[in-house]
């Protein structure tokens, strides 16, 4: 499953910058997230990418 959002604004941002942030499942405990960011009529570039994983209970 893949879940995009983008931006309809952009606080503390020049006009006309655009945002992505894409969420991918990859299975059950891990996913990645990549963020991106687009100047005024340019394509989105990749800002930041994480790879996140579940963590064990400490229980």
């Amino acid at each position: 499953m893949t879940l995009v959002f983008l931006s309809e604004s952009i606080e503390n941002i020049p006009l006309g910058f655009r945002a992505k942030e894409t969420y991918q499942r990859i299975n059950e405990h891990e996913f990645t997230e990549i963020f991106e960011l687009a100047k005024p009529g340019k394509e989105f570039q990749v800002y930041s990418r994480a790879r996140l994983t579940r963590s064990r209970n400490a229980d």
